[in-house]
Order: C-alpha cells, then structure tokens, then sequence
C-alpha cells in the first residue's frame, strides 16, 4: 500500500486531478496531510520501491486503464494529447487570470490579455469538439474529462461569467455533466448542480479588494504556521518583554569561541563575496553607458532577405523533356525540379507493363499487379491518401526496377451519397430546385456535368505527387465497361439464387433516406443517461435510459409491466413475451393486453428469448422496429405494423401521434402514458445506439422490401482461405478481425433508394391477361433482369407464356450500394465477363495495399466477388498500413476539418490561403459568423 502525501489546501489543480482520479478506481493507498511548512514537494506518493511526484502519473497508478484507456491505444494518446493541453496551456494561464481577483498577485492587464487569449484558443476547441459528444474522448469519463475540469474548476468560479459560459455553451454543458458525477462532486465544496456555484459577473480589479485579499492571506498563512509549530512541539516564540532563553540572549558569550581556522575561512568567504559584487557594479556600469550609446545612435531598420522560390520558366511543351542544360538554383525548389518531368514520363510509357517489352515477353513476365484504391470523385487527397500512394509508389517501381511487368491501375469512385448530396446541394444553390423538380433522367445529367467539370481533381493531385500510375488504363465505377461489368454480375448471381429480393428488416438512414449496411452502422456505448445531437432536431435527444410502463389485461383482471429503451415504438407493439418457465406469469399464457391508444388487441405469447432475471420478466414486441422483436413475430406469427415511414414520421397507428417526428412522439408517448397513470419510472441504462456512419443519424430498424445477397456461404470459403494461407493478410493481427466478420457476417442489402449510381437491371413484370394473377413486388416471380429492357421483355415472355404485348415493365428505381461496383474492380477494369489479353495477364493480381480502415467494406467485397463469379482469389496478398491520424488519434477527414493537403506539405501555403481553404472546406457559416 503506498502513501499519498497531500498538503493541507488540497482544492487545487494537482490535487484535485489526483483525488478524484482515486474516486474512479479502487487503488488502496493510505492519504496523509502534510504541514504547510513542509519543504517536501507536494503531491507526492510514497511506495515500498519508488517515489512519484508529478501529479499526472500519480493519478495513473491510482487511475488506471479505467479513466486512461489501455495503454499504447489511440484512445490513451487521445487522453494524454487533453492532458498536456490542460497542464501546458489551460491550467497555467488560467491561474495567471484568476490570480489578481484572489489576492496572490498583482493585475497586469497586457499579462492577463494574453492569458485570456491563450484559454480562448483551448475553450474554442473544446467547443467544436464537444458539439458531438458527451466527453472528450470515450462514452464514460476519462482523464482527459478530469484533468480539464479541474483546470477550468477556478475560472468557472472566479472569472468566467454567465455571458462568456453561454458563449462556450457546449464546454459549459460537458463541465456540469463532469463535475457532478458523484467522483468529481466529493470533491468540491459546493454542489454544481446549477449555475449558481458559478461566477455571476465578470469580476473588475480594485486594488483596496486585493490589499485587503493579500492581507487575509498573509494572516492565515501565520496563523497556520503558528498551529503547526504549536503541533510539533515547537514552543512559542517569547512575547515583547520577557525574557528571552538562555542561548539565544547570550548572543555571542554565550557562543563557544570561533578557531583561527574557522575565522580565516570567514574572512575568505567576504572576500569573494565583496569581488563579486564589485564585478557585477562595473558590469552594470558598462551596461548603462552601452545602453546610452545605444540611444544616440540612429536606429537602423533590419531588412528581412527575402529568398524567391525557382521556378521552371522554359517553354517546354507538355510531353517533351524537360531542358536540363541550366545550372541548378541555389536551394532546392519542388517547383522546379519536378516541372515538366512527369508529363514526359507519361508519354514515354514507363508506367504502362509494356515499357520496353514485347508481347510475348509480357505474357512470359511476372507479373506484379496493384489497383489504387478509388478514392471518391466528390473528394481531394488528404495525407492519408499521400501515404497510401507513397506506399503503393515505392512497391510499384521497386518491382519495375526488378524487371517485372508492372501495372498498377488509378481511378476513382462514383460515391453514390456524397455525390448525389454536392450535385443536389449545388442545383438548389444556384437554380432553387430540387431533384424532384427536374426529374431522374435530368438529374443523372446534371450530376455527369458535375463529374466532367470537378471530377479530374484527385488525378491532377496523383499526378502532382509523382505516382507511377498507367493512365492508360484509368477508371471510372460509373464507365461503360464497369457497369457492364455490374450488370452482367448481378443477373448471374440472382439465376444462382445468390442475389433475391425479400421484404426483411433493414437498417434505414432516415436523413439519407436510403437503406444502409449494417457494416456502415457504428455502434455507440452508453454507460446511462446520454444527450445526442440527431439531424433534424434543434435540441439534443436523451438515450442511455429504460422506461416502465404497464398495459391493462383486457379481460380487467391485472396489468402486464414492460420496459422499453424506445418508449415510442409501444405504438406499433403487437404482442408482449414471457418465459414458458417462468412461474410468475403461467395466468397470463393466451391472455392480452389492451393498447391504451387504439383499438388493438396484444397478444401474449411464450418465447424461450426473454430472460427471466433480466427486467420485469415480461418483453414487449414491436416485430417491424426492432431484430428479435422481428425474430419473435415471425415465429408467433404476429402483426408486423411499420410506425415510421421513410421521413421518420409516426404513421399507420390509428393515433394522435401520427405525423410526429419520432423522437418528438418519445416525449409526447412519455406524457400520456402518466396522464393515463400507466407510466411507472426511468432508470438510467447501458445501451448502444446504432448511428449512421455517415450522417450520425439514429439508424431505424424498418421492415421493407430490398435487394440482398446472401453471403453465408461466400463468407465460409473467405475465412477458409486465409485460414490456408492462400490469402496472407499483413499483419497478422487482422486475420482475428477478418475471422470475426466471417463467423458474424449477415445477408448484405445491396439496393439504395438513390438516382446516382448503377441501376438495379432488375424489372418488375404487370401481365394484363386473366390467367395471370397480379403479383407481389415482394414476389420473385413477377421480376426479371436483363441487360437492358428487351433482354428483360425476353425473360417475362419465357416465364409468363404470353404475348410480349400484354407484358409491362418498370425498371426497379433503386440503386446498387456503391460498394457493389469497387468489390468487382480487381477483374471488371480488365473487361470482364469479356475475355481479353488484360485480363488473362493481370488476373488475379498480386497485392492489395491499403489502409485497414476498409478491410471489409472493399478488401471483403472483392474477396467475395472474384470467388462467386471467377472461382479465383482478386490478389495474393492483403498488406495493411497504419492510418494517418491528428493530434487526437483520429482518422483524416473532411467533416473534422482536420485534413492536409499534400499539395500544400509540398508547395507551401500562407496563412491567409490555410483559413480561406478552412472556411471554405470544413465550417458551416454558423461556425464562423
């Protein structure tokens, strides 16, 4: 057990991260008080080996990974990257602004302005941070969380007035959230549950306050000093007039006498010390005659050498080479040693795996075959995209340079969403209509125009940054070659069964108002009680709670108790479960519940899902709005009701709630339930919630008719072959990841309600005669596909045996997941189903380079196709690099404004260009305005 020695006044920076860093963890560690005259320094823990006395590593050993994540993970270097900010930056600029207003040191106010700024630029940040998210770097408290606090702990109570909180309010926000969990808030001595523990005006120096503070301290301090020495023992100094003790009123005859030795060593000591003090007069005495002269003379104006950047100015047409018969400048310069080199690389073919070879010598060749990852066509490069292709760059002429035939293959993605989003964006802008206004087949072109006009922008940067790229053969997702590609894939895989339409439960993205992935849902843990910002709401909406309410047996005999984390799907429950074994509740079996507002009857029904011990016992079941809900109802065969529709609007219950937003029904459900006094209580609850990758919008569990591709198998076949080892993932480790997603892996719902992007070739079959019922859409009968209607026509004339001219058909509207068209690239960009020389040379390819970040929404997808449509693995080898992340251990990207480009690492850019580039690229007005 160690020691953890604390001085008296213990409501300071250091003491008060360390403390409340022990409330966290359950360290045992006995406190000690040390006297305020003690010169040890304080805090300091004491323990059987060693001795710690900075403040931040005291709190780790008592802390723990609880509150500073695993050690070495991003998520720690996120901790501490808060933590340095907090002890370099807020923390003592901070205590040199509140300083003067508690009497401990004189105002300066040029010193406070700057300290004030300082604090500005962290509290800005924390703002912007915060806007999202609940604390600073996980779901839960960490010690970023308490090491900020306690540095902002003093101004929130001495400086930092209602209108400067109100203008940080989300840091106002995340402070009460933190200061007042029951860790933090046994700390303070006074409870901040409201913002009367805080300052209420802006306080103004008054230099009688500050004599009067100062003279108070100094008192106390006495005061303090006198009880300790009266504690240890000391006695008391002697008053005015009495008599003083022997020694010390003996003065010098009371003193033994001094040796020669000791005397001459005196004399010495005087000596240097009168030298020294004579050298520091003359040296002063010089100083004030330089400083004199100094003055008469005119002072003269520095000029700051101005060195130009060389730049190439011959006149080299575009493909020639370059003239080198100039001297080299003086210092290098990007601009002019990389100008006009490329260009002529290019027109010389040396990136192509043809270069200096004959056909059969191509065909005899090995060969090393790479396909860049495509980045989105709506994008430009950021440093990890730099990274990527610096990688990919090395490997690439390394290989040439061995004599291979070298290709590696560039192009881009046609980024369904993001696409779809700027060009719509950008036609309301500037002609105030939307997509619906000027119609599908207006739209798509007006998006192709887009493409023409700003889609060159990443090649122009690869080309920029030298990547040894074959042109020749660049891409597109939404080419005519790919997209036959896309088609002809699609109509084998649905005659094999492998891709099928079914009315199933979807994860729906209410603000892309498209059906998405479950691999693009992220899942956010919550410890209890949680604010989250969704699109379209003005105020945050709480989550990380259960609620209770009960419904009343029809026949009056009792009431059935249920709780629920989404109080308003109850409208669409259509059957409450509970344990056959569970003995509480045999009475209930067949019996049901009356809906409190409709018409409906709730059956209730026994299912071995509900666990006993968890809740009430008793499970309420919304099958069209939640998965096991959806499980259970199948089995029972209960009423699916779909309560929300595409908007995210209350519909089909019958209700007053219908034609609400559905978080804005949770409250007005949670109202009448205790007007009606069904409502019992709220707990706080662990729970995740599944929020859209892409907008961070609260995915809707719905029931609805889509596309999908049955991946059990596929999936099997995928793990297999890493497991052999004819697929080798670098590193290692990720094979545990690629084992997970195998093992766990669901049928993949292909269809997007989007315009841009490759069309379903699938077609739904009207057949006007009377020995054809009329179909389902939900039915796989009444569809065909084809390469284009009349392939279709040709199918429903064979299916249906009628004449061509009773048949009907309409095109699906739905798009397929713009991961669909990436996971054929590694056979499709050579012509494929075609044959072709490409795609007998560089078929399969040899490796797949890229970050990790995608190993299953690209590198999965292509494993998966080149097995189902070639029977050949896409590459030999996946190699995994690590990701480019900012001072927080995030990921590169454009939402958080914290990407580079390197054009700018390269070129350089000036500060007004950086905060345009920023304004224009990454803040919405309100950020800024």
């Amino acid at each position: 057990m160690g020691t953890l020695k604390l001085p008296v006044d213990r409501l300071n920076y250091e003491c008060l991260k360390i403390e409340v860093a022990l409330n966290y963890s359950y360290t045992d560690v006995k406190i000690v008080t040390v006297p305020t005259s003690s010169e040890e320094k304080l805090p300091r823990l004491e323990l059987d080996e060693s001795t710690l006395d900075d403040s931040t590593a005291i709190a780790r050993y008592v802390g723990g990974e609880n509150i500073f994540g695993e050690e070495g993970s991003v998520h720690s270097a996120e901790i501490y990257e808060w933590i340095f900010t907090s002890d370099g930056v807020l923390n003592p600029n901070i205590t040199t602004w509140v300083s003067p207003y508690l009497g401990l040191v004189m105002y300066n106010k040029q010193i406070e302005n700057e300290a004030v700024k300082q604090v500005d630029g962290v509290m800005m940040k924390l703002n912007k941070h915060l806007l999202h998210q609940t604390f600073l770097t996980a779901d839960h408290v960490t010690m970023a969380d308490i090491t900020v606090a306690a540095a902002l702990y003093p101004a929130y109570k001495v400086v930092m007035d209602a209108k400067y909180r109100k203008k940080y309010g989300n840091v106002t926000r995340w402070y009460m959230t933190v200061t007042n969990q029951c860790q933090f808030a046994k700390q303070l001595p006074v409870a901040h549950t409201d913002e009367s523990a805080y300052c209420q005006t802006a306080p103004k120096f008054n230099k009688k306050e500050f004599d009067q503070m100062k003279e108070k301290l100094q008192a106390a301090r006495n005061s303090a000093a006198v009880e300790e020495k009266a504690a240890s023992g000391d006695q008391k100094p002697a008053a005015a007039g009495k008599e003083k003790p022997a020694a010390v009123a003996a003065g010098k005859e009371g003193a033994p006498p001094k040796s020669e030795a000791k005397k001459k060593k005196e004399e010495a000591k005087k000596k240097v010390k009168l030298e020294k003090m004579e050298k520091l007069a003359a040296k002063k005495k010089m100083q004030e005659k330089k400083d004199a002269d100094t003055k008469k003379k005119p002072k003269v104006e520095k000029v700051k050498k101005v060195v130009e950047v060389a730049i190439y100015t011959k006149n080299t047409p575009a493909g020639d080479k370059k003239d080198i018969t100039d001297p080299l400048p003086a210092g290098y310069s990007p601009q002019y040693t990389e100008a006009a080199w490329y260009e002529w690389w290019s027109k010389q073919g040396f990136f192509t795996p043809e270069f200096g070879k004959t056909k059969e010598e191509v065909e005899k060749s090995k060969k090393f075959v790479m396909c860049l990852p495509p980045p989105n066509v709506t994008g430009s490069l950021h440093l990890g995209h730099a990274l990527t292709n610096t990688v990919q760059d090395v490997l690439a002429r390394w290989h040439r340079m061995m004599g291979e035939a070298t290709l590696w293959i560039p192009g881009t993605d046609h980024a369904g969403i993001a696409t779809q989003v700027v060009v719509e964006k950008k036609l309301r802008k500037q002609e105030n209509l939307s997509r619906h206004d000027i119609g599908r087949e207006k739209f798509v072109e007006k998006v192709w125009e887009w493409k023409k006009e700003k889609g060159d922008r990443i090649c122009s940067q690869l080309r920029k940054l030298g990547s040894s790229l074959d042109w020749d053969r660049e891409f597109f997702t939404m080419d005519d070659k790919l997209s036959h590609a896309v088609k002809k894939s699609f109509i084998q895989l649905r005659k094999e069964g492998i891709i099928f339409r079914a009315n199933r439960l979807i994860n729906w993205s209410v603000a892309l108002n498209s059906a998405i992935s479950d691999i693009e849902v992220n899942k956010k843990e919550l410890d209890g009680r949680t604010m989250l910002p969704v699109p379209g709401y003005d105020k945050p909406v709480e989550f990380g709670v259960i609620h209770s309410f009960h419904y009343e047996l029809c026949d009056g005999s009792g009431k059935v108790t249920v709780a629920t984390t989404r109080i308003e799907t109850m409208l669409g429950d259509t059957g409450v479960a509970v344990h056959p074994q569970d003995k509480r509740f045999t009475h209930l079996h067949g019996k049901f519940v009356r809906h409190p507002f409709c018409e409906r009857k709730i059956a209730i029904v026994c299912d071995d899902m509900v666990e006993m011990d968890f809740g009430t016992g008793c499970v309420k079941i919304t099958p069209a709005h939640d998965a096991n809900d959806y499980d259970v109802g199948k089995r029972h065969n209960l009423e699916f009701i779909s309560i929300f529709d595409e908007n995210g609007l209350v519909c089909n219950t019958q209700t007053q709630f219908d034609g609400m937003k559905r978080f804005d029904a949770r409250t007005a459900v949670l109202d009448q339930l205790k007007q009606l006094n069904l409502y019992d209580e709220c707990k706080d609850n662990k729970m995740v919630v599944p929020l859209c990758s892409r907008t961070k919008d609260i995915v809707e569990p719905m029931v609805k008719v889509q596309w999908f591709l049955t991946c059990d198998d596929v999936a099997k076949q995928s793990k297999d072959v890493v497991k052999s080892g004819e697929l080798e993932i670098v590193p290692q480790a990720f094979q545990k990841t690629w084992y997970h997603w195998m093992d766990n892996i669901r049928d993949w719902c292909i269809s997007r309600q989007l315009w841009w992007g490759h069309r379903i070739p699938a077609y739904f079959v009207t057949v006007d005669d009377p020995s054809v019922p009329a179909g389902e859409r939900t039915d796989e009968k009444y569809w065909v596909c084809g390469m284009d209607a009349e392939e279709a026509m040709l199918e429903a004339v064979e299916n249906f045996k009628v004449d061509r001219s009773k048949i009907t058909l309409e095109q699906d509207e739905d798009v397929l997941d713009t991961w669909y068209s990436s996971g054929l690239l590694p056979f499709s960009i050579f012509g494929w189903p075609n044959e072709s020389s490409d795609l007998s040379n560089y078929f399969p390819g040899a490796l797949l380079e890229t970050g990790h970040d995608i190993l299953f929404f690209w590198i999965a997808r292509m494993v998966f196709f080149s097995l189902l449509l070639t029977k050949k693995l896409p590459f030999k080898t996946v190699y995994l690099h690590a990701m480019v992340r900012d001072a927080h251990g995030r990921k590169m990207s454009k939402s958080l404004g914290n990407v580079i480009d390197p054009l700018d690492v390269i070129s350089g850019i000036t500060l007004e260009a950086g905060h345009c580039y920023t304004l224009l690229c990454f803040l919405v007005s309100s950020d800024y305005t």
